[in-house]
């Protein structure tokens, strides 16, 4: 008798214990959704009127390796002007997705962030044809955080008189990224991309 109710009692802790982890993970989404949402209407205050955002999910929050070149290489990039910036690129940020590997190179943003130009398979469909910028923080432990839901459109989405630089060939993913921000003005991409 005292071995059954031994067993049922470590059953119970078993059962309180996933519950417990379960209630946690929960919570963590909500505070990440959360966390997100709010950065967003940050964003959006400062974006013209009509920005769409593909809903937040968090399996497009990837953790990347990354992998430094042998020495950094310097990229030339336009800026909004139409100016020619020299950038370094420190190395490779490589990841999986649905069973493939991805990479993309980005570019030093300051002394503590990586700026990273990106094309997929929803440009010029539901993103703009030209790409969409991420920023990500400087790798800890070999690895970068890359969350797509917070991949924002250029200034060329919104008025042709800007200049964007395009997303290197490297940057181009062969998969379609439906998180971050939306085309918001159809009009002015197609112009865009129709003076490509």
């Amino acid at each position: 008798m005292a071995a059954e109710t031994r067993k049922t009692l470590i059953t119970g802790l078993i059962y309180f214990s996933l519950l417990l982890s379960v209630l946690a993970l929960a919570s963590a989404k909500d505070e990440y959704h959360a966390k997100i949402e709010a950065w967003r209407a940050e964003q959006e205050a400062r974006a013209p009127e009509g920005s769409r955002w593909y809903p937040v999910r968090q399996v497009y929050r990837i953790t990347g390796k990354f992998s430094p070149h042998e020495q950094p290489r310097e990229v030339a990039m336009l800026n909004a002007r139409g100016e020619v910036e020299k950038r370094v690129s420190p190395g490779v940020i490589s990841f999986q997705w649905n069973g493939e590997e991805h990479q993309l190179e980005p570019v030093l943003a300051g002394h503590d962030k990586f700026f990273i130009v990106f094309r997929d398979l929803t440009g010029g469909k539901t993103t703009p044809p030209g790409g969409r910028y991420l920023y990500a923080d400087l790798p800890r432990d070999g690895e970068v955080t890359l969350d797509f839901n917070q991949a924002t459109n250029p200034p060329c989405a919104f008025t042709a008189d800007a200049n964007c630089p395009p997303p290197p060939p490297e940057n181009h993913l062969q998969v379609a990224v439906e998180a971050g921000e939306q085309t918001s003005h159809p009009a002015a991409a197609g112009a865009i991309a129709a003076a490509r």
